[in-house]
């Protein structure tokens, strides 16, 4: 059932009888409250326009009997604009204010908006004997409500919170700040006294006339100078209420302003809540496309992977700073593809790019500082620039040393890096040929090795292999590479009972973890069979 267009009552009070007494209150203070016109907007005023009429309030406007009690109730409610529930443990187990609640938002489409729950006693929502919101009304959208309480505050007396709950009612209702309501309820008690001093005025005056007259004379003058003094307190008093009524005023104007501040700043967060809904989305978007990118680089497909992981980054450079952890991130991933596919100078350019958003917002001594100084020294490495390799090798080792145990898996790799730069330097100058792969092979040897290169690149390669073999399980392709280099360095030195014990090792742990037909394992038993020729001919 639809509302009317036009209501006979503009409020319908529903209560328990045991609440008689407060209904009557509020009834009356609906029913004498004089509107401030101005103020309220045409929508929310009452056919009477300047006061809160009629309400209606069962049991007093109505004579009724047994028979017609529930018509003329449900008539009364279809014709209400409002309905203001008392509430209090009594409603709550009322069952006909239960039924007057579900029928009115039967008959008004059910819009709890229309529903003034006034708490007289109890706690809504508590669930418990001290329940004061009847079951028609006890949900999220009514208890999250500031509802208005006639209870009173600390140092205030029951009317006071009776009366602090009334203009609660009626500024719901009429949607204006409750400080104008209070304006306009000092502003008409303010008439009042001033009504009640003009009569007392003038009936002082008629008193003093036929006093004059009187026998009593000197009675009729005490009389009337008690009354004038009297009088002047009620004046004294009325103007207390004016200045009060002007400091609410002055509230009142004080209160939209905040109200405007308030609104100012919520729609400010809301646009900030937006935004950062945005970058969340978006940053989710580039992990999905850096989660690809690393799938296709793993398969090798680096082609692939450097588009997805550029897209990503296209993304993260519209949302975050420039010098953000996730932009690194992004920069060394696709400097590790430009590696990998042998575009060095574009690797180093990119790692270059990651390490100086590192150096900029990490700890001197974080691990992916020391792996951004480890791969730039890998460039390096293969681009025959084995001094600045070397260089870059010795920060990363010195960083690692600080914040790794002495005996991890990184430090030996960085040991194994600087051996393999230390002898790919002597090799590259004396035969112009490197490392395979980062392995040593009897091929890169040339004439002329220095001596104090080759003591540190058989001390790097020993002191990997030893971290290795503490941390590493035995038959590990790592330490596999390990002997193989440690045996080609002696090889150089012409040590070759050292040589061939280290290489045969290598042999025996490339088979069991590589197997025998792996492309590592066949250059190990090359330079195996390379050193045993040359032990064979040295004996002849």
């Amino acid at each position: 059932m639809c509302p009317p267009a036009e209501y006979k009552y503009y409020a319908f009070i529903s209560y328990s009888r045991k609440n008689s007494k407060v209904a009557a209150f509020l009834h009356r203070g609906f029913e004498k409250f004089r509107i401030p016109s101005s103020k309220i907007p045409a929508s929310h005023l009452p056919s009477d326009k300047k006061y809160l009429r009629p309400v209606f309030r069962d049991k007093r406007d109505l004579e009724v009997s047994e028979n017609n009690f529930s018509d003329d109730i449900k008539q009364a409610l279809e014709t209400s604009k409002y309905l203001i529930v008392i509430c209090s443990p009594e409603a709550a187990g009322s069952k006909w204010v239960n039924e007057e609640i579900l029928y009115f938002l039967e008959t008004h489409n059910n819009d709890l908006g229309l529903i003034v729950p006034v708490i007289f006693k109890g706690i809504p929502g508590n669930g418990d004997q001290d329940e004061c919101l009847p079951p028609g009304i006890n949900c999220r959208e009514i208890r999250s409500r500031n509802l208005p309480r006639m209870l009173p505050d600390d140092g205030e007396t029951e009317r006071q919170g009776w009366q602090n709950g009334l203009i609660q009612a009626i500024s719901y209702m009429l949607h204006v700040k409750r400080e104008n309501i209070k304006t306009s309820i000092d502003a008409e008690r303010i008439r009042f006294y001033q009504k009640c001093v003009f009569i007392a005025i003038v009936t002082l005056l008629i008193f003093i006339g036929l006093a004059g007259w009187a026998l009593i004379a000197q009675k009729g003058k005490l009389l009337a100078e008690a009354e004038t003094a009297r009088m002047i307190e009620i004046a004294q008093e009325t103007d207390a209420l004016r200045k009060k009524a002007e400091e609410n005023e002055k509230r009142a104007i004080a209160g939209e302003k905040e109200a405007r501040r308030q609104a100012d700043i919520a729609k400010k967060n809301e646009a900030e809540a937006k935004r950062q809904a945005d970058i969340i989305k978006k940053q989710s978007e580039a992990s999905q496309l850096n989660f690809i990118g690393k799938m296709y680089a793993d398969q090798g497909k680096y082609a692939d992977a450097l588009e997805y992981y550029k897209k990503a980054l296209d993304i993260q450079k519209k949302i975050l700073p420039d010098d953000s952890q996730a932009i690194a991130s992004s920069y060394y991933d696709i400097g590790r593809v430009y590696s990998n596919q042998g575009n060095l100078n574009t690797a180093l350019e990119y790692y270059q790019k990651a390490l100086a958003i590192f150096k900029k917002i990490l700890p001197g001594n974080h691990p992916d500082i020391a792996l951004s100084y480890n791969n730039i020294g890998l460039v390096y490495s293969n681009q025959g620039n084995y001094t600045a390799a070397l260089e870059y090798y010795q920060k990363a080792l010195a960083i690692l040393k600080k914040t790794l145990p002495e005996n991890h898996p990184s430090i030996a790799s960085i040991y194994n890096n600087i051996g393999i730069a230390y002898n790919n330097k002597v090799c590259y100058k004396c035969s112009g040929r490197g490392s395979i792969g980062g392995l040593v092979c009897i091929e890169c040897f040339g004439i002329g090795y220095v001596a104090q290169t080759i003591r540190t690149a058989l001390k790097s390669f020993q002191t990997a292999l030893k971290i290795y073999e503490l941390v590493l399980p035995e038959n590990h392709p790592e330490i596999a590479q390990a002997y193989n280099n440690i045996g080609m360095v002696f090889y150089r030195k012409k040590d070759y009972e050292n040589a061939h014990k280290h290489l045969k090792k290598a042999c025996e742990i490339a088979k069991k973890s590589l197997g025998e037909q792996h492309p590592t394992t066949q250059l190990y038993l090359k330079n195996l069979k390379m050193l045993e020729q040359k032990l064979k001919k040295n004996e002849k």
